[in-house]
């Protein structure tokens, strides 16, 4: 299974540059989650894998968190996304991996979680169909806006604020 070139356009990797073990890392968790129902061993599994797609976001960035935990909110994503959860559940699912990733809670996260709810959520809807030039525009721009606000938490740029 390889991620294909739009997918890795709107992906957020927390800035890292060398993508190859995180990509492989969050499609073998992708695979395992997407089979229907998830048996507790295939969800151990996709936990398992996504602790190393985010041991190789530390180890490549400044950003100071527990990968198991995001490991776990980002197993909880996946499994919301398959059951097609409520929008809003989805965004506390995606705010609560980005505060345990950048370690603080701000406006800043919630707005990037709304975005990459509202981003993926469009995207899955359109997977039945083509995708069109001008849909693709639209979901790439929603993802550099999402991208930029999360980087600026990474680079700390975005003072603490609770939400």
């Amino acid at each position: 299974m390889t991620m294909s070139s739009f997918d890795e356009q709107i992906a957020y990797f927390f800035g890292v540059k060398e993508t190859d073990t995180i990509t492989k890392h969050y499609l073998e968790a992708l695979c395992l989650l997407n089979k229907g129902a998830p048996t507790p061993l295939e969800t151990r599994e996709a936990i398992q894998h996504l602790t190393r797609a985010y041991d190789a976001v530390r180890a490549q960035t400044t950003l100071i968190f527990d990968p198991s935990v995001a490991a776990q909110w980002e197993c909880k994503l996946m499994i919301a996304h398959q059951e097609n959860q409520p929008f809003d559940r989805i965004v506390d699912i995606m705010t609560a991996l980005y505060e345990s990733v950048f370690r603080k809670k701000s406006p800043s996260i919630q707005k990037a979680a709304w975005l990459r709810t509202f981003l993926y959520c469009y995207k899955n809807r359109l997977l039945s169909d083509e995708v069109s030039q001008d849909d693709q525009n639209f979901l790439l721009t929603v993802a550099h806006k999402s991208r930029a606000l999360l980087d600026e938490l990474a680079l700390d740029k975005t003072p603490e604020a609770s939400r």
